[in-house]
């Protein structure tokens, strides 16, 4: 599949929404890059059910952050509408942001085209401070901390993207009491096999279902080390090489036998998780999957988290 501009991929989604009078696109802010002296404007959309009364459950659904990992902007593209059919027929509400790093999209760069990866990534909206008084945006696998902030927090002066920036406020207006689950969707183009894996918090043997529809589809990346993303600064050592790749010797980078990686990074899952979000994953398939089945896991996840928000589990 030919990939298409943000343009092409707003028109795309936008078509697809046409005939549904229970969901509302819009544009909520711009962003401006810079990129070789040439000025580029991005729209940047949010879309949602409509209406969404104050006692109903919202999925928040995410896209894109990382402008390399298409596979979820994909999955949107094709299967918005079907999507909120889906979630509306179990009387489960969405808000989506179907692509949060256009620009890096279109340059299929990991950050935006001016490369400003922020004091701690594109992906920031956690500061723990932690009982000794210093900070950190990663905890790891231990949930020990005396407070957390946001990390657009006032108290702070943090740098943060411009894609970033907009979605802390935008979700500072959202009805985040009434957000139930969220889904972030990515695509590891780190892991030069086929895998699907997966972020999570809380007990995630309540997803053994959606993760056994996904080995069917997929080889699940089991008790295995994931550096994907990680080696940035490299603050983390000891380095070791596993079949031929570099690899981090960190506990709290290994997946259990489910493909699953609790870790507290300060991501927008975690910050979620944080707001009181019952059920918060980060969705990966890597790189060489195809993108009939990186659609596949996709849905498996969006449609079984539906699921479960609807028969309140």
């Amino acid at each position: 599949m030919v990939l298409p501009t943000h343009q092409q991929f707003l028109k795309k989604i936008h078509n697809a929404l046409d005939n549904h009078t229970d969901v509302r696109m819009e544009k909520v802010g711009e962003l401006n890059y810079k990129n070789l002296c040439e000025e580029k404007k991005y729209d940047y959309v949010k879309i949602s059910s409509a209406p969404v009364l104050l006692t109903e459950k919202i999925l928040l659904i995410r896209a894109g952050i990382h402008g390399n990992e298409t596979a979820g902007v994909l999955t949107l593209m094709k299967h918005i509408g079907q999507i909120f059919d889906y979630a509306h027929e179990r009387g489960v509400k969405l808000i989506v942001f179907p692509l949060d790093n256009p620009s890096g999209f279109e340059a299929r760069t990991r950050y935006n085209i001016e490369g400003d990866r922020g004091d701690a990534g594109n992906n920031d909206f956690v500061r723990y401070i932690l009982a000794d008084g210093t900070m950190t945006d990663d905890l790891g696998s231990k949930n020990e901390f005396k407070e957390w902030k946001w990390s657009s927090d006032s108290m702070f002066r943090f740098h943060l993207p411009q894609e970033t920036t907009l979605l802390h406020t935008e979700l500072k207006k959202l009805p985040l009491s009434q957000i139930v689950g969220v889904i972030d969707l990515h695509g590891d183009n780190f892991i030069n096999r086929p895998y699907a894996y997966h972020y999570a918090y809380g007990d995630v043997a309540r997803y053994h279902v959606i993760v056994e529809k996904i080995r069917e589809i997929v080889p699940i990346l089991a008790n295995e080390y994931v550096n994907s993303g990680y080696l940035n600064g490299s603050d983390f050592v000891p380095e070791v090489v596993r079949d031929g790749q570099i690899v981090l010797d960190d506990p709290d980078l290994k997946s259990d036998a489910d493909g699953f990686i609790i870790r507290y990074e300060g991501s927008f899952p975690d910050l979620l998780h944080r707001l009181g979000a019952e059920h918060a994953i980060t969705v990966e398939t890597t790189g060489v999957v195809s993108e009939q089945v990186a659609d596949e896991v996709n849905l498996i996840w969006i449609f079984g988290l539906i699921d479960l928000i609807a028969q309140g589990k």
